[in-house]
């Protein structure tokens, strides 16, 4: 890729990042939040082989940032009930997972490949966010409601993960068979 198509790469991932933190404390499902949070992850890996690691920290903390002013007055309700400090808990969860996740997605993609690095650092990362958000939430709601909670959401994030990756796969595969196909 030429320096203008990286740039271009590089602005719609930061754009997609933003928006995906933003879009995650507007969320009322399980689904929605893991599907928002595994793109935020995975906008972060991509991020991540375009330019070195402190970078790839500093666009999260920008995203993470504008994130929070945007959602900081927020009043969060999970069935019916107001759930005080989730944003900045949430917020928090987010760039500390993806942030521990990073360094095993780099150490695993230089040695393996993209899907393997992806779901083995989404694994690690949903852990990690399930287990801070868990501490939050068991305030509000039983052990039994926070531990499902978690089990589909890590569950979703993995799913999230896999149909990303085969769909990367899939795109790359029809990219090298048609610029292949021209060079005959």
């Amino acid at each position: 890729m030429n320096i203008t198509k990286d740039r271009f790469v590089l602005v719609l991932l930061s754009t997609i990042l933003a928006l995906s933190l933003v879009s995650i404390n507007f969320c009322t499902k399980i689904s929605s939040c893991a599907l928002f949070y595994t793109i935020v992850t995975i906008s972060v890996f991509q991020i991540s082989n375009m330019v070195p690691r402190r970078q790839t920290i500093y666009i999260l903390s920008i995203a993470a940032l504008l994130s929070f002013v945007i959602a900081f007055n927020q009043e969060y309700r999970i069935a019916a009930k107001t759930i005080e400090y989730l944003v900045p808990v949430s917020l928090f969860s987010i760039v500390l997972s993806t942030l521990c996740s990073l360094g095993v997605f780099a150490n695993l993609y230089h040695r393996f490949n993209f899907t393997l690095a992806a779901m083995s650092a989404i694994l690690l990362s949903a852990a990690i966010d399930g287990c801070i958000m868990s501490v939050l939430l068991i305030n509000y709601f039983s052990v039994k409601s926070v531990l499902t909670a978690f089990m589909s959401e890590i569950g979703y994030k993995l799913l999230y993960c896999g149909s990303f990756c085969v769909i990367r796969a899939f795109v790359l595969s029809c990219h090298k068979f048609i610029f292949n196909k021209n060079q005959i």
